[in-house]
């Protein structure tokens, strides 16, 4: 049997939907705190409305879900997000870096996206933490090349 961790969560808003996993996934859900447009072309921090306290020795892997591109037209400004387990202070609450790239919507003339509070616009799941290493310089490389970077060749 593994070990079963625990995750502390503080909702902001006692309202939002709970995090969970679904039962056959391996990823937590986040849900949007708050209506917010996020206009085409341009990036918006989007509020998950909690502070999650990861166990000791693991981070959180913070991605799309696979169809948020699909609903909301945006894609995450950063591709991969990384909240560490010491990101867990009373203000550091999580948010998701949205870019709109294909508009659903318009406001105020402006093409875009809404993403409503309560929405399920991302998710995460535990990492471990990379070992502590020490970086030792050295003078020459003895390791014959692979052809440099990229020269794997497309098929």
């Amino acid at each position: 049997m593994s070990e079963i961790l625990e995750i502390k969560v503080w909702y902001k808003d006692k309202l939002l939907p709970k995090i969970y996993r679904k039962r056959d996934g391996e990823w937590y859900d986040l849900f949007c705190a708050e209506d917010i447009f996020v206009p085409q072309f341009c990036e918006r921090l989007v509020s998950l409305g909690v502070v999650i306290q990861l166990p000791e020795g693991y981070e959180a892997s913070l991605q799309s879900r696979s169809s948020t591109f699909k609903h909301y037209g945006v894609i995450q400004g950063d591709a991969v997000g990384v909240m560490d387990n010491a990101y867990r202070g009373k203000n550091d609450i999580w948010k998701f870096p949205a870019v709109c790239i294909n508009p659903h919507d318009e406001c105020l003339g402006t093409k875009g996206s809404w993403i409503r509070k309560g929405d399920r616009i991302c998710q995460f799941r535990l990492v471990k933490q990379q070992p502590k290493a020490v970086i030792r310089e050295i003078q020459t490389v003895e390791d014959e090349s692979r052809g440099g970077f990229g020269s794997s060749g497309k098929r």
